[in-house]
């Protein structure tokens, strides 16, 4: 199947990932949060505040002061030691992000 036609056709089955990257453009799009009130999307800068991770890294000795996500991430995605808490950062950003949904009305910008 080619992308145009897993796009054209989202049943597929396959799994589809969207990052909008952009100095916050969809936090401007959203300026009340998504439909429950949650900020969205977390920033790289505070991600680790929104996001519930905190206490995962903080219980497993993970330095995330003055880091951003990105950061934090890729230090613990290459130290085979922490591939239990990768998986487990995983399921809780995934948890995250699946609990979001768009507000009722759009915002303009």
């Amino acid at each position: 199947m080619s992308v145009d036609e897993e796009v054209q056709h989202v049943e597929a089955g396959r799994p589809h990932l969207v990052i909008l990257g952009g100095a916050g453009a969809s936090r401007a799009a959203f300026p009340n949060g998504e439909a429950a009130g949650k900020k969205i999307p977390p920033l790289m800068e505070d991600f680790v505040d929104l996001v519930p991770i905190k206490s995962l890294l903080e219980t497993n000795g993970i330095s995330h002061q003055g880091l951003n996500f990105e950061e934090i991430y890729s230090n613990l995605s290459t130290d085979p030691s922490m591939k239990s808490v990768c998986n487990e950062l995983q399921t809780i950003i995934y948890g995250y992000f699946s609990t979001l949904s768009l507000p009722q009305n759009p915002h303009a910008l």
